[in-house]
This record gives structure tokens, C-alpha cells and sequence, in this order.
């Protein structure tokens, strides 16, 4: 791609062993919790129903402070860009 697009630079990232490190040891990274979701229900807040609008259930759990859980997992439909 480098010799049909001038100029053109890239670099490589290898976002599943970042995530995985930041899930493994969260306190590296200034967090509290690194495998749980902030909002949902079920094993690790994994299930969103987040707000009891889906058709899971209306029982959900919200975690205190979003700030200290890991990014990837401040609900369960996701990485988000906030923790």
C-alpha cells in the first residue's frame, strides 16, 4: 500500500492483549475493576439491561463509580470511550 499511496503511514496496535492487560491488571492503570460491567445484570453485569427497557428483565446493578472501571466494560454492549 506504501508504494501505490505516497505519503501514506501506518502504525500497528494490538488492541486484544492492551484490553486484556488493562481486564488483568487494572490498578496499572489507575482502576479499581477491571471485569465487570458498570451497569447490567447476570455473572459480571454482562447482560445489559441497564435502565429496565430490555426485554431481560428490569433488575440491574450500577456500579459506583464509573470512573474507576475498566474502559471496555462501563456496560456490557461494549468498550466505550469514558470509564
Amino acid at each position: 500500500m506504501k508504494k501505490q499511496l505516497k505519503g501514506f503511514k501506518y502504525s500497528l496496535y494490538d488492541f486484544n492483549n492492551s484490553l486484556r492487560e488493562r481486564i488483568d491488571h487494572p490498578s496499572k492503570y489507575g482502576l479499581k475493576e477491571g471485569k465487570i460491567a458498570c451497569c447490567g445484570t447476570g455473572q459480571f453485569r454482562g447482560i445489559h439491561s441497564c435502565g429496565g427497557k430490555r426485554p431481560v428483565g428490569h433488575e440491574f446493578e450500577l456500579c459506583q463509580n464509573p470512573s474507576q472501571v475498566q474502559t471496555g466494560f462501563t456496560t456490557s454492549l461494549g468498550l466505550h470511550t469514558q470509564a
